[in-house]
């Protein structure tokens, strides 16, 4: 499952291709604020590009949240804002990204095996997507419309699309009134992956594509995962509860995954009124890691290369007793 808290309230498919060539990203633009109805920020902004500089700029990849937060401060309080950057990999055609709001910012431009090149061009293929109630289950049910052809005119061929999750982006309204769910299958060659966004988020689709020595070792195994209370240090305090299965049930033997930190789609509310956090440890291969993801937004685990985990994460596994002691 994926989701992005909030989305622009624009009735436009946004897609953006990132070509398979090794290079590092080179940031050209980055406007935070209020956009039109075509996802360009036309309103009150500020310039954000100095941010994702000192995020992105040389990297390979990076994930950036759009928040004030992380940008250039709240250039339009009390209205939902957007990120738009444009960003080059090397010599390749230049990306244009319309992030939501609490939304992440996905830049890559790591390179894919060059017998791979053909399949890259074909990029994803939507085989079925529906937008109605979300069923006890965890599947979308009826009443619902089918949204195969929208989603396919926006994605199909791309390496990276972004699609509102709205009714008028979609198929319509199979139930005025009632919070609506889309649900997304589609194949990136030979993988097939499936994912759930909640109504007035952005459906990010992505395809990765990855030589079979960099699979060797990167395939996620989900250690432990917890929903719990947020108090600021990226760990989720009692009240909290285990979601271990649920997040595995998404990532585990996958090179990257995305999970929607909301309480309806993991174990409900651990703690009413409070703001809460979720909590992943998960390993590639050897190496381990621990990632914290707000409530609301989209939590993106990766495996990257060897070498690069073993420089960004070296502590290992947190000791869940912190969460215990903790006074607070």
């Amino acid at each position: 499952m994926g989701v992005l808290a909030r989305c622009l309230g624009a009735a436009v498919l946004v897609a953006a291709v990132v070509q398979p060539a090794f290079a590092q990203v080179q940031i050209k633009h980055a406007r935070w604020g209020v956009a039109d109805a075509r996802g360009r920020v036309t309103g009150p902004s500020c310039n954000a590009r100095q941010q994702v500089m000192q995020a992105c700029e040389g990297k390979e990849s990076c994930e950036l949240p759009a928040t004030n937060a992380t940008l250039c401060g709240e250039p339009a309080r009390g209205r939902v804002k957007t990120l738009e950057l444009s960003y080059a990999c090397g010599g390749e055609p230049l990306v244009t990204l319309n992030v939501a709001e609490f939304a992440s910012a996905s830049l890559n431009c790591a390179r894919a095996r060059r017998d791979d090149v053909a399949k890259a061009r074909d990029g994803m293929r939507v085989q079925s997507a529906v937008w109605g109630l979300l069923g006890p289950s965890g599947r979308v049910e009826e009443p619902r419309c089918n949204a195969t052809r929208e989603l396919a005119r926006a994605c199909n061929g791309e390496q990276a699309c972004d699609v509102p999750v709205k009714n008028v982006a979609l198929c319509g309204d199979p139930v005025v009134g009632r919070e609506k769910t889309l649900e997304v299958t589609y194949a990136c060659g030979r993988d097939s992956q499936t994912f759930s966004y909640p109504e007035s988020s952005l459906a990010a689709l992505r395809c990765e594509l990855l030589d079979d020595a960099d699979r060797n070792g990167r395939a996620i195994t989900v250690l432990s995962a917890w929903w719990g209370r947020n108090t600021g240090d990226g760990i989720a305090h009692e009240p909290a509860c285990d979601v271990t299965r649920d997040v595995a049930r998404v990532c585990d033997d996958k090179d990257q995954c995305q999970v929607s930190a909301y309480s309806r789609y993991l174990c409900g509310d651990p703690a009413p009124g409070k703001v809460k956090l979720l909590e992943i440890s998960y390993a590639c291969g050897r190496v381990e890691k621990t990632e914290s993801f707000p409530e609301t937004a989209q939590a993106i685990l990766r495996c990257e290369g060897r070498d690069r985990w073993r420089d960004h994460w070296k502590d290992g596994e947190r000791d869940r007793s912190r969460r215990d002691d903790d006074p607070r």
